[in-house]
């Protein structure tokens, strides 16, 4: 009797106590609602459900009905799963659903319209985004997701670990909804998000995998959470959308057309993706947020193109920045609308840091004038003896015949013991004339990005490189008419710079001792020397054009023994990086990060994009922020003489 209950004991805690479910019911599942989303994903070891990923615990079978409970530290659900023809039937407390294991063909009928955004449009607020990675080859080491933030200069990214079965979470701020890009292994791919989203998704690398054709093909991606009807949408639409879009003709014709001639084609191609959209969504009824975004993106599309035109133009032959006229820039300004839903496109936050620069030939001019007068005018008041004046009036004349300026004034050395007593208030002068001529070039623009191109402006020149804001100019924006969350943005910044100052921008961040970092191995390598580090790839134009500068900053410090020059070139092809070294003449030392270096490397370092400079410091500590480039080459040098003058 004892033996026959001891059975029935093992049989039954086998049953309650299973380590995975039943393999009929393992799998992905899909809603049959119409909107073909991820409902609920049960794997051998976890299962994914209301977007969060979850451990078994009990587990009890009877005929087809299945009790599943589902474990997180903190949380507990149990869900009932019924065996029926051609799916589940789900029930988890009082809500209940029918899945599939297939999505519904591609020609369904869509969920008509849908919720528009709200009227709190912008509302900061976490995503919370699980992901799982079905690995081609080898499993990723780190996940990320990157977005371009309107209210700042670099883009965002947020990087985590990627763990043996292809599982990550990613916390991450967003301030409205939007666009963000994620990219983890092979995979890069883009998808709406909102702030207080909770989102999970289930990617097949292999779908990524190949050459440019890739891009018109659909991706296999799953979405479950919130918006995942609209990035399922998103995943059918942007393929073909892709097959209109025009990249390489528009990149051709960029950079062989003049001006207006550019303006024209790029308008046109405009009205092509308009009345590519109109059809499809006339052909699929689509949810409303995808209409939504899909229209703001081709107009931003086109704005963010015809602003990258004037770097674009003479990227293959003398690199000058072209000047544009007029009825073009209004043009482009028309593009721009003061909607808050505009925000949605990735390429907002790209046209508002173009709408920053003032670099085109005719603006470097009257900036060059504007400077020369006023800061003539403050000289003039301060030199009182005739000789003073005389020097001052010297100046003048030899800044005027002064070629190539780039907008800015410098001072010969037969002036600077005059003038260097008056440095901090040149430099606050010069910085308030900066700030009048963005507010010049944005007049006319609306609130929303009026307060999006100050803000990007100000973290651009100041924040991102750990400098204080002068206090005339920090009252200027202080009284502009911004959006509220742009002032809010602003004080943040300004009161953590304060704080982090000293920690990110001057003493660094430790580096870690494991003999796999690149970073460990640069600090044991040149103990006790500087390390200038400048990050890159074959093909950033960017940083091929820094390169020139170099030579002038390393022969202004060849007498300092302790400084050396480290360049990492990662995501390019090993051939093209050697071809490079060689062509561009890269003294120093040159190293090549292969994928797997460089996810390791990117994953300290958190690369918003290249070109990246850093230093490791005479005390072997990593600074990531404010460290100039080769163009910035007086301040560069000056940055880095005060690095190796620390004992």
């Amino acid at each position: 009797m004892k033996k026959l209950f001891l059975a029935a004991f093992i049989l039954f805690s086998y049953g309650l106590y299973a380590q995975k479910p039943a393999e009929s019911i393992q799998g992905n599942w899909f809603k049959t609602d119409g909107s073909n989303t991820w409902a609920i994903g049960l794997h051998e070891k976890y299962a994914v459900y209301d977007a969060q990923f979850w451990d078994y615990g009990e587990m009890s079978q009877s005929d087809e009905l299945y009790k599943i409970e589902l474990k997180q530290p903190n949380a507990r659900r149990v869900i009932k799963i019924n065996e029926i023809t051609g799916g589940l039937y789900i029930r988890d407390g009082k809500t209940s659903m029918r899945v599939e294991a297939k999505r519904q063909s591609e020609d369904r009928l869509r969920l008509k319209n849908g919720k528009s955004f709200g009227s709190d449009f912008i509302s900061p607020d976490q995503v919370e985004l699980m992901g799982i990675l079905q690995h081609k080859e080898k499993m990723a080491l780190t996940a990320s997701v990157i977005y371009n933030d309107p209210f700042s200069e670099a883009q965002q990214k947020y990087t985590v670990n990627v763990d043996d079965q292809g599982r990550f979470k990613l916390n991450f701020p967003l301030k409205s909804p939007q666009t963000v890009m994620l990219t983890v292994g092979e995979t890069f791919l883009v998808y709406l998000a909102e702030p207080g989203a909770k989102q999970a998704m289930w990617i097949d690398e292999e779908s990524f995998m190949g050459d440019g054709s890739s891009w018109t093909s659909t991706k296999e991606l799953l979405f479950m959470g919130d918006l995942a009807q609209e990035n399922e949408e998103y995943r059918i639409y942007k393929p073909q959308y892709m097959e209109v879009r025009g990249y390489f003709e528009n990149d051709s014709i960029q950079k062989a057309s003049e001006p207006m001639e550019y303006l024209a084609y790029r308008i046109g191609l405009m009205e092509k993706h308009n009345a590519f959209n109109e059809a499809y969504f006339e052909a699929i009824p689509t949810s409303r947020k995808v209409r939504e975004l899909a229209k703001r993106e081709a107009r931003l599309y086109a704005a963010d193109d015809l602003m990258r035109y004037r770097w674009m133009k003479n990227m293959r032959t003398t690199r000058e920045v072209v000047d544009l006229p007029q009825p073009y820039l209004e043009k482009v300004r028309a593009l721009i609308s003061n909607d808050p839903v505009d925000l949605l496109s990735t390429e907002y936050g790209s046209v508002m840091r173009e709408m920053t620069m003032g670099m085109m030939p005719s603006a470097r001019e009257r900036a060059h004038e504007i400077r020369m007068a006023r800061v003539y005018e403050f000289l003039k008041s301060k030199a009182l003896s005739e000789s003073n004046r005389v020097l001052v009036d010297h100046w003048l004349s030899t800044e005027k015949a002064r070629e190539e300026h780039f907008g800015i004034v410098k001072f010969p050395e037969k002036v600077k013991p005059f003038t260097d007593q008056y440095k901090a208030e040149i430099k606050d002068l010069n910085s308030v004339i900066s700030f009048e001529l963005m507010l010049e070039r944005i007049s006319g623009l609306g609130k929303l990005a009026h307060s999006s191109v100050v803000n990007t402006f100000i973290d651009q020149v100041y924040f991102s490189k750990g400098t204080d804001v002068p206090d005339a100019v920090w009252e200027k924006a202080m009284s502009l008419d911004m959006i509220p969350l742009a002032k809010e943005v602003l004080k943040t910044r300004k009161s953590d710079l304060a704080i982090l100052r000293n920690s990110k921008f001057v003493e660094g961040v430790a580096i870690s001792d494991s003999e796999d970092d690149i970073l460990a191995q640069l600090k044991n390598k040149y103990k006790g020397k500087v390390v200038y580090i400048d990050v890159w790839a074959t093909w950033c134009a960017p940083c091929i054009g820094e390169f020139s500068y170099m030579p002038d900053v390393k022969e202004n410090l060849k007498d300092q023994k302790d400084v050396v020059f480290v360049y990492l070139c990662a995501q390019s092809k090993e051939e093209s990086w050697k071809t490079m070294v060689k062509k561009h003449k890269l003294k120093g030392d040159n190293l090549y990060l292969d994928d797997n270096k460089y996810a390791m490397f990117d994953k300290t370092v958190n690369v918003t994009g290249f070109p990246t400079y850093l230093v490791i410091t005479k005390e072997g500590k990593l600074v990531r922020e404010g460290i100039k480039r080769p163009s910035r080459s007086d301040e560069l040098i000056d940055q880095l003489k005060e690095f190796a003058g620390r004992k």
